[in-house]
């Protein structure tokens, strides 16, 4: 592919003016990934590319020698650079992985947006301020004595093994860890169960603060396709025996970001390839508390192969509010066992003032569904008929749970992130979500965690920049 050729393909890729290189890495990196750019490829030689691009010779050599580190490209003596003929073993950088979500860059950064549509952020509701409101006499009784609690304050754990129990998944508070938000319960799994250059089994969509995770520790993943029923065994299986994963990540109810559930008869399955082959499995249940309407989603994949080593992960982040950060991992015992010596070498438990407040939001969990339900509801009907009013031609479902829509649109969306982003407004688009081939520049995350009148507002300016980016 000649200078010309690849400048086309790339389009708009100078967003951060101060970064340009990683700006055109990263563009490079989505056309491999996309086979726009298939393996043996010969890129252009720096001087021509920067000429083309009218940038410096600087900027394509840092940018070519960013992805000859990452292992995205190779340089032979007298065949020029050239696109390697496998993905790389060896995942991204660190700074990489948190490049994957804008929201952990931009906490990162204390950046403030005049909308920011990347992080679904369901307000919290009367309930908080009820249950704070006890906060000081429950501490009265419970803290004395008590400094540090590893694996989490007992009652605590107790209220987690009801719940679960409840849901379908039968628990111990012994099989309960309490943790900082569900990414630290995946964190700690991570460390718990694999080595850096390890394989790990997730969906070809799934969650960015995920990604950014495993990525960071180094390990490789691969990709099973994700369908409206869930993960397909048969790929699941497949997948298992020929890399042979440290362990399977899975979100089953209410997708992130397309909102599917997977099926009583997939759970099944993939619980029996997990007990078949000895591989972990862990089930992110996150926004399973999060149901608006249709039917009661299907029981954790636990509850399907009792005895197996399945690992479920929660959190009350998206039912109650997130900056309570208080999360779950359930597990075998032993197991758990080495994971709270592990997690001590970090902190020594979640502030026990947090953990008393979540005691109190547990017991009130069913009322608290109910009203979170009734908002979410009107919400996501808000948006759903704002979308259909003034961009007709982007394709969506309803979904029956989780924060935001899935949308897919008629043509990729860099230019319209490019005029949401001069506007004051960050979009979540597909390629953040996307760890296979397939980048889903054509798709977007929406939330409808906004009230009804700035959801309305949201479409119309996007309605605005959809059309402007046709343009130009």
């Amino acid at each position: 592919m000649n200078a010309e050729e690849l400048a086309a393909q790339l389009g708009a890729w100078k967003q951060d003016q101060t970064r340009l290189y990683r700006g055109l890495a990263e563009q490079l990196r989505l056309l491999i990934r996309l086979g726009s750019l298939p393996p043996g490829s010969e890129l252009p030689p720096e001087r021509r590319l920067a000429v083309e691009l009218a940038v410096s010779r600087t900027t394509i050599a840092q940018a070519y020698s960013l992805l000859k580190d990452e292992g995205w490209l190779v340089s032979l003596q007298g065949s020029g650079t050239r696109v390697a003929h496998a993905q790389p073993a060896v995942p991204p950088p660190a700074d990489y992985g948190a490049a994957a979500s804008g929201f952990i860059a931009d906490v990162v950064r204390d950046r403030v947006r005049a909308v920011d549509l990347t992080v679904p952020s369901p307000p919290p509701g009367p309930w908080l301020m009820t249950a704070m409101s006890r906060l000081p006499a429950l501490a009265a009784a419970a803290l004395p004595g008590r400094v540090y609690e590893p694996a989490g304050y007992p009652a605590l754990r107790d209220r987690i093994a009801g719940k679960l129990t409840t849901d379908g998944r039968v628990t111990a508070a012994e099989e309960v860890i309490v943790t900082n938000g569900a990414t630290q319960a995946l964190s700690l799994l991570a460390g718990a169960l694999t080595r850096r250059g390890d394989t790990v089994l997730v969906e070809e969509l799934t969650c960015p603060t995920v990604l950014a995770s495993l990525r960071t520790a180094g390990l490789r993943l691969v990709v099973v396709p994700i369908e409206r029923e869930g993960a397909d065994p048969q790929a699941v299986e497949a997948a298992v025996r020929r890399y042979e994963p440290s362990f399977i990540y899975l979100i089953p109810t209410y997708h992130n970001p397309t909102g599917w559930t997977m099926t009583e008869h997939r759970r099944a399955a993939v619980a029996a390839i997990a007990r078949r082959y000895g591989v972990p499995l862990v089930e992110d249940l996150t926004l399973a508390d999060t149901r608006i309407d249709g039917p009661q989603p299907p029981p954790p994949i636990a509850a399907y192969a009792p005895g197996a080593q399945i690992y479920t992960v929660g959190s009350l982040s998206k039912v109650c509010w997130p900056g309570l950060r208080i999360g779950w991992l359930v597990g075998p015992r032993r197991e758990l066992q080495r994971i709270v010596h592990l997690r001590a070498m970090y902190d020594l438990g979640c502030p026990l003032p947090t953990q008393l407040l979540a005691v109190e939001l547990l017991d009130d969990l069913p009322q608290i569904r109910l009203e979170r339900q009734r908002e979410l509801l009107r919400r996501r009907d808000t948006l759903l008929a704002a979308l259909a009013e003034h961009l007709p031609q982007w394709r969506h479902e309803s979904p029956h749970g989780g924060l935001s829509i899935w949308c897919a649109t008629p043509r990729p969306l860099q230019q319209l992130n490019h005029v949401a982003q001069r506007h004051g407004m960050q979009l979540m688009l597909g390629a953040h979500f996307a760890v296979g081939a397939r980048s889903y520049l054509d798709h977007v995350r929406l939330p409808f965690t906004l009230d009804e009148g700035e959801l309305v507002e949201v479409v119309k300016r996007l309605a605005g920049y959809w059309v402007e980016a046709g343009r130009g």
